[in-house]
């Protein structure tokens, strides 16, 4: 079997998918919003620095993120008890509620493509791509078992 071509038609495919318009109607959030809300939702009292590396984006990035956020009134900044010299970020309940209502839109809208494949499909997607994060999560593809 060659990999290397289906490797190919996967991102292929990955990247026909992400033009679709309900790829666009997906992202909740502009350029990681979304993220950091629903990070802050399950996180309370976060270092922006946790944030940064949550996301894998540079601490420049981050800072913009909830500076924008701020001004929504979507998250708040305190001074961290424990450090005065760090900053913890918390969800307000206005960032809370869109985190919410966002995350409902997201998986509703998935919901109808999983039952458009049906459930056969939907199960073996999912199969799938719990396998993939299995193995990428190994750190070394190559030192994963294959079972």
């Amino acid at each position: 079997m060659d990999y290397r071509q289906l490797a190919q038609q996967l991102v292929d495919l990955q990247g026909a998918l992400h033009r679709l318009p309900i790829s666009r109607e997906l992202p909740p959030l502009e350029g990681g919003l979304y993220f950091v809300l629903h990070y802050l939702a399950g996180h309370p009292g976060v270092h922006p620095r946790e944030l940064s590396r949550e996301m894998g984006v540079s601490t420049a990035r981050t800072a913009v993120l909830l500076r924008q956020l701020e001004e929504r009134g979507m998250l708040q900044r305190q001074a961290d008890t424990t450090d005065s010299r760090q900053t913890l970020v918390t969800i307000t309940p206005a960032g809370l509620q869109a985190a919410q209502e966002k995350w409902e839109q997201v998986v509703h809208a998935v919901a109808a493509l999983l039952e458009q494949l049906g459930p056969e499909d939907a199960q073996a997607l999912l199969r799938i791509q719990g396998r993939l994060l299995q193995i990428a999560a190994c750190g070394s593809l190559r030192s994963c078992p294959h079972g």
